[in-house]
């Protein structure tokens, strides 16, 4: 076999001192071989996507507060022209349609498809990265009210088939 591209998905999730979650997500796209362009030319071997979204998340209720995108490497010129786009996921909820939401304001010619993808792909490790948060042991990360039986449900059940009700 002969190895032609890779892509990675890195997702970091941190927790602020105002009990924020700080969702910092990276898609590259790294390609082994020349392969033709679109425009005719060829394009040699290295990273062709290099993009990045950063979302602050409410943990009380999953609330998308705030959200900047960067375009570090692309392969068009226009690629960038559509990084506001992505500022209507402001308050936007993590929960249940978030992906039908995501696709609905920036999916298709809306935006870009690889960092709509990407966006999508921060959703449950957002819930994880909750929940982690809510569920440390350490009391400056988690607060007092930790989370919820309720708040379970409704993030996880139905989710897969370990957490079918």
């Amino acid at each position: 076999m002969t190895k032609i591209a890779t892509r990675n998905l890195t997702l970091d999730m941190y927790i602020d001192d105002d009990r924020r979650l700080h969702a910092h997500g990276r898609l590259m796209d790294d390609r082994s071989i020349p392969f033709k362009a679109f425009e005719g030319g060829i394009t040699p071997p290295g990273c062709f996507h290099d993009l990045e979204a950063r979302m602050v998340i409410n943990l009380k209720n999953f609330e998308i507060l705030d959200i900047t995108v960067g375009f570090h490497r692309f392969p068009d010129p226009g690629c960038p022209a559509v990084a506001e786009v992505y500022g209507q996921l402001k308050g936007v909820r993590v929960a249940s349609g978030y992906t039908k939401k995501v696709l609905s304001l920036a999916g298709g010619t809306r935006g870009c498809a690889h960092l709509t993808h990407l966006i999508v792909v921060m959703g449950p490790a957002i819930v994880q990265g909750a929940f982690t948060a809510l569920a440390a042991e350490d009391p400056r990360l988690s607060g007092a009210e930790g989370f919820s039986q309720a708040q379970m449900e409704d993030y996880f059940h139905g989710s897969c088939h370990v957490w079918k009700k």
